[in-house]
């Protein structure tokens, strides 16, 4: 098979819904189509058109600029066998400001309504 089929099947691999996958997982699906494909063609479409991105050491790419203006939220439950008879509570809502790592917990009696 020719390289440019070739790399049109590891492109529609690649660019399909589910996949931005890596080397590795793009041989594999690229394979199911076209055993001929090898690692050095999936290396050859990486080089040409996913563009590589290095990470900057001790970087991070968000900073809040004072306390209370960005917080994380996010819902918790307590399973059902860790869930001892004389609590009272399910769960919880927690709510984190990033910059303070302040916290605070709201407690939830049920996942109902």
């Amino acid at each position: 098979m020719t390289d440019s089929k070739k790399q049109n099947i590891i492109n529609d691999i690649y660019f399909d819904k589910a996949g931005f996958g890596s080397l590795k997982t793009t041989l594999e699906d690229s394979k199911k189509k076209d055993s001929s494909i090898t690692m050095d063609d999936v290396r050859q479409f990486f080089r040409n058109n996913v563009e590589i991105k290095a990470k900057q050491r001790w970087y991070n790419s968000f900073t809040a600029p004072k306390n209370n203006h960005t917080y994380q939220i996010d819902l918790f439950f307590i399973g059902y066998y860790d869930f001892d008879e004389e609590q009272k509570f399910r769960g919880g809502l927690v709510c984190i400001d990033v910059l303070s790592k302040y916290a605070v917990v709201v407690p939830i009696k049920t996942k109902k309504w």
